[in-house]
């Protein structure tokens, strides 16, 4: 099953582009930070939906530990 394209790291990064880009031609960014600023905020991105995957992959594997070490109690 496909994830909706909002869920998708290309679709934010793509969105704070054309931001940036808006941005800079209303004139609040100056055309020569653009290409900069764009590239940083793609890693940002890619950097924030790294860590959320790597933070559930944790709590996924606490959870589960927990399960196993509370099944192992005697009762």
């Amino acid at each position: 099953m496909t994830k909706p394209g909002y869920k998708t790291t290309e679709f934010w990064a793509a969105a704070a582009s054309q931001l940036l880009a808006l941005l800079a031609l209303v004139g609040l960014i100056g055309p020569g930070d653009l290409a900069t600023l764009q590239d940083a905020v793609g890693k940002c991105i890619a950097a924030v939906a790294l860590f959320a995957a790597n933070a559930w992959v944790v709590v996924r594997y606490i959870q589960s530990r927990t399960r196993l070490k509370q099944s192992a109690l005697p009762r």
